[in-house]
């Protein structure tokens, strides 16, 4: 966090970091102090026009900008519709338990052949936000990217589910590929 925070905090652009849950957010920025020269909005529990409007203020003079924001907010379509984000970095994907994942599983094992769980719900949630990094800068010269921080991404059985593209990138570090692809 605190690299990615370094690197992209102080640069022109909107980049999102989305957390799972405001409890997981809480986990994972306590204790955390940003550098003094890096703006950061983090999403309150509540809607708060105040905030929605220090978003697009941002947006508008294009400012650098790390937006805090939750998979399942209440502000992701909005965030989504209306801000080009130059890239995000995303924590934990959630993997929802009960009916609806075993359903999943059946479907993905019977349809593809998968043997382990599914991690779809949890896309679903992240999409309007992943959907804007790509969506807002593929018709643009704009450069974007996405930072997917989750060890899963490791494990062989969902590396194999990836696309290739992205089975060929490296797990272990890959801030050399985001430097290059932005410049």
């Amino acid at each position: 966090m605190k690299e990615f925070l370094e690197r992209y905090g102080r640069r022109e652009g909107i980049y999102a970091v989305i957390f799972p849950s405001f409890h997981r957010k809480e986990e994972i920025l306590e204790g955390f102090q940003p550098p003094g020269d890096v703006t950061i909005l983090s999403e309150p529990r509540e809607k708060s026009e105040a905030w929605w409007e220090r978003l697009q203020e941002a947006r508008d003079k294009g400012e650098g900008v790390l937006l805090m924001v939750g998979f399942s907010s209440t502000w992701n379509q909005m965030v989504a519709e209306e801000v080009p984000l130059r890239g995000a970095l995303v924590f934990d994907i959630p993997m929802r338990p009960g009916p609806v994942l075993e359903y999943r599983v059946k479907y993905l094992r019977e349809r593809y052949g998968w043997e382990r769980g599914s991690f779809m719900g949890g896309f679903l949630h992240a999409f309007y936000m992943i959907n804007s990094v790509i969506s807002h800068n593929l018709l643009s010269s704009e450069r974007a990217f996405l930072l997917l921080a989750d060890r899963r991404y490791s494990t062989p059985w969902v590396r194999s589910a990836l696309p290739s593209f992205l089975r060929s990138i490296s797990s272990s570090d890959p801030y050399p590929m985001i430097d290059d692809f932005l410049l």
